[in-house]
């Protein structure tokens, strides 16, 4: 596996402690064109204390800027050292997420080491369904803010992934069509695996939650011409898996790509 060039200057951000590689063998079958295929997953906790506004005044976009920017800047412009095609993963966790004592989080990213550990952190969620009331408010747009900010200075060939991942019927992602174009035509795609029905942490989601989960993920699907992207509509936890499963054995080929 190719070394962090970053690590070598100890005065630079330490890549390595903030994402973990993942060996292809544990996702892909088989290598793309030919090329080692590697790839990354930074999963972001907008829980903790680093993404919670310090006050109402201040909104959470500020703080989501300042610890996700040097990070994200360094998988987009230096990953062509890490993985020749450029293809990594960005997942954001919904709020619903709350592990008390678990011990995949080092300085508030989680660091899955295989498809296991996603789907062991999926299996937990009805486990600990107790909520914060000082969850950072955070929406779509303000988590593709600062992408946008270092996607823009990117190179033309480097394609970033996100996976949303759903689990909270209140917590709807804002939907700004204009800046997702945008992100699309600098190389972002957009997944969604919505698990407010399989997880069900707080009961039946009322009529109205659930439409507005179904026009999120209409409108991510049915607008082509803004951004390529499906979803997976689990009904328990285990389907919940294989749709996880589905989107690490085919990473991209799936997307048009």
């Amino acid at each position: 596996m190719a070394k962090n060039p970053c690590s070598r200057n100890p005065g630079m951000f330490d890549f390595n402690r903030s994402v973990r590689f993942l060996n292809s063998s544990e996702f892909v079958e088989e290598p793309f064109h030919g090329y080692p295929l590697e790839q990354i997953v930074l999963c972001i906790d907008r829980r903790t204390p680093t993404l919670s506004p310090p006050s109402p005044n201040v909104p959470s976009r500020h703080c989501l800027i300042d610890y996700i920017k040097d990070p994200l800047r360094i998988l987009v412009t230096e990953s062509l050292s890490f993985n020749p095609l450029n293809e990594f993963f960005i997942c954001e966790i919904a709020d619903g997420f709350r592990f008390p004592g678990h011990n995949t989080f080092k300085d508030n990213i989680w660091h899955p080491t295989s498809a296991d550990d996603i789907f062991d952190y999926i299996s937990d969620l009805r486990e600990y369904p107790e909520r914060s009331p000082n969850l950072a408010q955070l929406d779509l747009t303000d988590l593709l803010y600062p992408i946008s900010t270092v996607m823009a200075d990117a190179y033309e060939f480097t394609t970033l992934r996100l996976i949303l991942i759903l689990s909270d019927s209140r917590k709807v992602p804002d939907l700004d069509l204009e800046q997702l174009h945008q992100l699309k035509n600098r190389g972002l795609i957009i997944d969604v695996v919505n698990l407010t029905q399989a997880v069900a942490l707080d009961g039946p989601s009322p009529p109205l939650q659930l439409f507005q989960v179904e026009k999120f993920l209409k409108n991510l699907s049915d607008n082509h011409e803004v951004i390529p992207s499906y979803y997976f509509r689990p009904s328990t936890v285990e389907e919940a898996k294989k749709a996880f499963e589905r989107l690490s054995v085919h990473p991209f080929l799936r997307l048009g790509k």
